[in-house]
């Protein structure tokens, strides 16, 4: 079956109008025109989408607007109500937007770019600072745990024994902040953990945690800023923060885009490896992969790396105690290592009996001669 698309002129619209005119409604004008009312009221909306219609149907369109939607209501005794909704042409809208951008660029100050202040600093030195196990927004009650944990308690402990840390180590030329996982304590407003379910004490809402967390890290990538000259961020994924870590490194990526003196490494690997020299360094949270099988999974899965290195180093986090065999060991030509939590206990750790200390620290390397310096700072 052939459809023929019937295209109205200018000619027909104005015969249309000019009926409506001499009639003085649509559907009089119908009648004289032998057309149904439908037909007409379509004609005359076309016809003033054209600019046909002059004044009759209501004021003049502004500049820059065009007739949308008409919606018209006719009584019984033919009193006829219009109501006529006028868009902006593509152009006007694209003027408008313009407009509200620079509008809001005029009200945002750009964050400046942080100086580094250390006067000197030692390119064959990486300073890293591995934040594990922060659990923020988690709550920890006194009475209950022995040690009283919030937000405003985990933000003031991470600011304090961070300036402590950075100040105390050496002024190496590169800084990686590496967190590793379970930054955050809950995942979404549900507070329960993603594989077990187990219920998770939270103080305040996920989105009020989320913010803080981002402005925390970017807080230690400025502080890191002014010691070293570059800092490098990597986000590893926790069981308690698959998706928020994936935000966290999402905002800061964007938040220094641009920032030559910052690299945000997005590689979504829940083992990942980094090479400094004769180092190489492997991060990961623990649940997946168990520390002491890091260095055969850092020799299979970055063979050239590993073949490229001699000292080969593995940190993951995790356990918020002293696990079953050493936290520290060498296996297969690495060391691997599992670092303490920075979190308070909470009550499901206290009723397991978990009494470690709580701590934060840094580890220097050598471009040449593999770790060189360690400090830690009591919580």
């Amino acid at each position: 079956m052939q459809v023929t698309q019937r295209i109205l002129t200018d000619d027909v619209l104005m015969e249309t109008v000019q009926a409506v005119k001499e009639a003085g409604s649509m559907r009089k004008a119908a009648k004289l025109l032998g057309i149904g009312d439908t037909t007409v009221r379509e004609r005359m909306k076309l016809a003033t989408r054209r600019k046909l219609t002059g004044e009759f149907l209501g004021e003049k369109l502004p500049e820059g607007y065009v007739l949308g939607k008409v919606t018209s209501l006719v009584t019984e005794d033919g009193t006829k109500m219009e109501w006529q909704h006028k868009l902006p042409t593509l152009v006007a809208l694209e003027d408008q937007i313009e407009m509200m951008i620079e509008a809001m660029r005029a009200e945002i100050t750009p964050l400046p770019i942080v100086d580094l202040t250390q006067t000197t600093t030692d390119h064959e030195l990486l300073t890293v600072y591995p934040v594990v196990d922060v659990h923020l927004g988690q709550f920890s009650w006194g009475k209950e745990t022995g040690e009283n944990y919030d937000l405003k308690i985990a933000l003031d402990q991470f600011h304090a024994s961070v300036t402590k840390l950075v100040a105390r180590s050496p002024a190496s030329g590169l800084a990686l902040i590496a967190i590793l996982g379970d930054f955050f304590h809950a995942d979404n407003n549900e507070a329960v953990t993603a594989r077990s379910h187990n219920h998770l004490d939270v103080d305040g809402r996920h989105d009020k945690v989320l913010h803080a967390g981002v402005e925390l890290i970017i807080w230690m990538i400025d502080m890191a800023l002014q010691k070293h000259e570059h800092v490098l961020v990597h986000v590893t994924p926790g069981n308690h923060d698959e998706y928020a870590s994936k935000a966290l490194g999402t905002a800061l990526y964007f938040r220094y885009q641009g920032n030559p003196r910052v690299t945000i490494d997005r590689n979504p690997h829940d083992l990942w490896s980094f090479q400094f020299g004769n180092n190489m360094l492997a991060f990961a949270h623990g649940h997946k992969v168990k520390a002491e099988d890091m260095p055969g999974v850092m020799a299979s899965q970055d063979a050239v790396m590993w073949g490229d290195t001699l000292y080969r180093y593995a940190f993951s986090g995790h356990f918020h105690r002293s696990k079953a065999g050493p936290n520290r060991d060498e296996k297969h030509g690495a060391i691997y290592e599992i670092l303490p939590a920075f979190t308070a206990k909470d009550a499901w750790n206290r009723s397991m009996g978990h009494n470690s200390l709580r701590s934060i620290m840094s580890k220097t390397f050598h471009y040449t001669n593999g770790l060189e310096d360690t400090l830690q700072v009591q919580i």
